[in-house]
């Protein structure tokens, strides 16, 4: 038997051991001795693959359970009180999310805090492992486990190069981008179907210069004079510069953004936390619309 199946066996020995001392059972497999290389390597990975769902979801329950104590460990440790863990995919991360923190923080010194910033696009997959405590995103989502909270509604915004005459109009509609040059967000950005059916239902047909991922991509590049862009509120109060200018959107489209987090876990400094980011959204709303404000759930 060569080191690196050596190796495979005795990994697969360490995890038999804890897995069946913790109630799982295992599909027996043949002695890896009493075979030729190949067919003790397709014996492991045959087993490996006949795990039905139950067994794997209590393995990764129990490994959960020792990361958790880990965790503890570690807080201990370093003297702390505990960890909130914190998502955000919107604007939201660079405007709000500092502030919320820094009050939260000094509420609860030993409370460590986490943030970790994502694209929408890629949502799925890092959020698949709920390893969070408390998200923060533009609504609707369909991720299973979670659950969902809105707080507040906004209305998106155009922003227009400062040199375009239609910078100073008092708002603009889909029917005005028609022959205009325009930067159009892709497909990841939950407006870019509003603004898509806004243009369709308007037989409006701006010439698209430029597709960007991000609102703020967006924003920079009206700033350079590149074409108009239709965002979320936060984006170009970021962004703003005496490049572009920004008017509000008439559209039936809204952006809605809200909390989520895992429906069957709870930790306890999630309400602290919520409680300050929504005071500091409604406050420090832009003014740049209508806007809605969701009374929260208890």
């Amino acid at each position: 038997m060569n080191k690196r199946l050596r190796s495979r066996v005795l990994a697969a020995s360490i995890v038999s051991t804890t897995l069946v001392g913790a109630g799982i059972p295992l599909i027996p497999l043949q002695s890896a001795h009493a075979q030729d290389r190949p067919s003790a390597e397709a014996q492991l990975n045959r087993g490996q693959a006949l795990y039905d769902q139950k067994n794997y979801s209590e393995a990764k329950r129990i490994l959960t359970d020792i990361e958790e104590l880990a965790t503890i460990a570690r807080h201990v440790a370093e003297n702390r009180l505990g960890e909130i863990r914190l998502v955000a995919t919107s604007q939201l991360s660079t405007t709000l999310f500092p502030r919320a923190i820094g009050e939260f923080q000094k509420k609860y010194p030993d409370v460590f805090v986490s943030l970790e910033i994502i694209p929408l696009r890629d949502a799925d997959r890092w959020i698949s492992g709920l390893n969070f405590d408390l998200g923060v995103s533009a609504l609707p989502m369909a991720w299973s486990g979670l659950s969902y909270e809105p707080f507040l509604t906004l209305a998106p915004v155009a922003v227009v190069p400062t040199g375009n005459p239609l910078a100073s109009r008092a708002s603009l509609s889909a029917r005005d981008l028609d022959g205009q040059p325009f930067i159009r967000l892709t497909n990841a950005n939950l407006l870019r179907a509003q603004v898509d059916a806004d243009l369709i239902k308007s037989n409006a047909h701006p010439i698209v210069r430029a597709e960007v991922s991000t609102p703020m991509t967006a924003c920079a590049l009206a700033a350079q004079g590149v074409g108009l862009a239709v965002v979320d509120a936060y984006s170009p109060v970021v962004a703003k510069t005496d490049g572009f200018q920004i008017v509000p959107w008439k559209s039936s489209g809204v952006l809605t953004y809200g909390f989520f987090y895992p429906r069957d876990t709870v930790n306890p400094f999630v309400p602290a936390f919520k409680k300050i980011l929504r005071r500091l959204a409604i406050a420090d709303q832009p003014r740049t619309g209508r806007s809605k404000r969701h009374t929260p759930t208890m």
